[in-house]
């Protein structure tokens, strides 16, 4: 792919700052997670010996179900302890957020995705066309050029034909000169 520098460093630059804003939010989204899984551990409510990053596989491999699924189990955990609690305890509240979260990361990745292959297409298609492009014109000018130098092929045979008729018109002159000398003398 062709382009200006100024369009690759506008690109660069365009990307360094997507960069940066999905770390800034991925280190507060990371604190916060950290902090509620502490929080969780200190009341007792998961076991003590996960950190955090065990505890986040454990919520990416449980997080294959999609997000309703994961509140009707709540739910139907919470009214089987409905005798136990009216209010649902906060890793319920943790586990709900945490799975919605993961819903949306997994939403806006396949919307990247579906976006960088929808740019990939438009780059090849642009490509295309200009490479289309560059034969049509590459031909044109072919055509051109072949269509110039049969017309100086042409201009060149009229040019023998007329000299070729001149020199015959003056050795048919020279001709005719030479019998009336003849004749005078003879």
């Amino acid at each position: 792919i062709v382009c200006t520098l100024r369009e690759l460093n506008k690109y660069r630059q365009y990307l360094t700052s997507l960069k940066l804003d999905f770390e800034r939010n991925y280190i507060r989204e990371q604190k916060m997670l950290s902090k509620q899984v502490n929080k969780l551990q200190e009341n007792s409510q998961i076991p003590g010996h996960s950190n955090v990053a065990q505890f986040q596989n454990w919520l990416l491999q449980e997080g294959t179900q999609s997000v309703k699924d994961q509140e009707r189990l709540i739910r139907q955990s919470m009214e089987r302890k409905g005798d136990q609690e009216e209010t649902p305890n906060s890793s319920s509240v943790v586990f709900v957020s945490l799975f919605r979260y993961l819903d949306m990361v997994s939403r806006e990745l396949e919307q990247l995705e579906r976006t960088a292959e929808e740019q990939r297409l438009l780059r090849l298609d642009r490509e295309e066309r200009r490479q289309r492009e560059y034969t049509r014109r590459k031909l044109n000018l072919r055509r051109k050029i072949e269509e110039e130098w049969k017309t100086k092929e042409m201009l060149l045979l009229m040019r023998i034909g007329e000299d070729v008729k001149r020199e015959a018109r003056i050795e048919e002159q020279r001709r005719r000169s030479r019998e009336e000398s003849d004749r005078k003398v003879g």
